[in-house]
């Protein structure tokens, strides 16, 4: 590739760029693959081989900025946790999140999805993220929890929203977020008695009696647990379901062959974490000296691993941009903890991470995404967009449709 006009840190908050990253971060993969951003004094990597590496050590890359976000919000969680403490409060979680445990909450995730398409009526055209994948999410949590929804949906959703803003530096914010996490808290607190005292089949219960080496987890880790979860599993998984479809309304073909075979979204999703994972960016502390291309990358340095631009790394996913179910160069299907024998064999996407803080609930997330969407090709037949499909959106790290309006019929 022809050389091209050094990149300047302005771009990356350009309209242009917020509007369409993918020719920036080209870019900067072929000219700048460590790029020093001087407005957030961060360096960034975009190739798919150097994220991965990211994801992989550890050590060298660690999870501190959680600290700075979810940890001042919500208290001390997994997300930031290294060593020892790491492996043990995974080892005590992380099994009632995959497997046949999981299987278990299946009739959850259908309560949920039937509950929300009892809601359409005759309403046209319908907004798929306002009236489904905006909610199915925390209504699947709060249900594999055992709380009772009735009544509370807005509740459990103010929440979740005020948590998630809280994430962002800023005071204001901040003290919502943190008085969402009080309530919740408030809430929780009760309800974890009640399974100390009485076991239930619910997830907080098995919450409370779970434990690996001998340990298990505190009150306050259940809590805090509670608030990663609504916040975790309900923004992310929200929008990787949005995504999916704003993919699927684009591309008709994909569509009609999906309606023919539903067994195909499970590569439908898996193209859609590739080519649009709903998560741009995830930021590591640099724990010692590192040199990238040439560059030293000090110790105290933070790096942003960027999915958006690895998972369309053209020297690994041929015609990236492209979106197809049969693409030969992808795992498809159920994801890869280390992304395959990269680059030897096929690779998985990086939607979900690598390695030792890999996403726990990935399993939930495709579940939800594949049979929330068996259930709409069967309630909306002929599904369309109603006029011009709207384009997705950047905001922070994340990138997504807002809205999806359709017709059926």
């Amino acid at each position: 590739m022809s050389a091209t006009a050094p990149v300047q840190s302005e771009e990356l908050y350009s309209p242009e760029h917020l509007a369409d990253p993918h020719p920036l971060w080209r870019r900067m993969m072929h000219d700048h693959p460590i790029f020093f951003d001087e407005i957030s004094r961060t360096w960034i990597v975009t190739r798919y081989a150097d994220v991965a590496e990211v994801f992989r050590d550890h050590e060298t890359y660690a999870n501190g900025p959680y600290e700075r976000s979810t940890g001042v919000v919500f208290g001390r969680t997994i997300l930031q946790m290294g060593g020892i403490e790491h492996v043990q409060q995974r080892s005590i979680v992380a099994p009632e999140f995959v497997g046949r445990r999981l299987e278990a909450f299946a009739p959850a995730i259908g309560r949920a999805i039937d509950a929300l398409i009892a809601r359409f009526g005759s309403a046209q055209p319908l907004d798929l993220v306002a009236w489904f994948t905006t909610w199915l999410p925390i209504n699947v949590i709060v249900d594999m929890l055992g709380f009772d929804l009735t009544g509370r949906e807005d509740v459990f959703h103010r929440w979740y929203s005020e948590m998630m803003d809280g994430l962002a530096p800023r005071a204001e914010l901040r003290a919502k977020g943190i008085a969402a996490h009080e309530e919740v808290c408030t809430f929780v607190d009760p309800q974890i008695a009640q399974r100390r005292a009485c076991s239930g089949p619910d997830l907080l219960t098995r919450l409370v009696e779970a434990e690996a080496g001998g340990r298990s987890l505190t009150d306050d880790e259940i809590k805090s647990f509670v608030s990663l979860m609504l916040v975790a599993g309900g923004e992310t998984t929200d929008k990787a379901i949005a995504n999916l479809w704003w993919n699927l309304l684009r591309v008709p073909e994909a569509l009609a062959e999906v309606t023919a075979d539903p067994a195909l979204l499970d590569a439908a999703f898996t193209e859609t974490m590739r080519r649009d994972g709903p998560v741009l960016y995830e930021a590591r502390d640099v724990t010692r000296d590192v040199e990238w291309y040439g560059t030293t990358v000090p110790a105290g340095s933070v790096v942003r691993a960027c999915l958006g631009s690895a998972n369309s790394d053209e020297t690994v996913f041929d015609d990236p941009r492209t979106f197809t179910l049969h693409r030969s160069d992808l795992h498809l299907g159920k994801e890869l903890r280390n992304g395959g024998p990269y680059p030897n064999d096929l690779a998985g996407h990086l939607g979900f991470g690598l390695g030792k803080h890999f996403c726990l609930g990935y399993e939930l997330a495709r579940a939800e995404a594949v049979l929330g969407s068996q259930r709409l090709l069967e309630t909306l037949p002929n599904v369309r967009p109603a006029g011009e499909l709207p384009p997705l959106v950047m905001i922070r790290s994340f990138r997504a449709a807002q809205t999806l309006p359709v017709t059926y019929g």
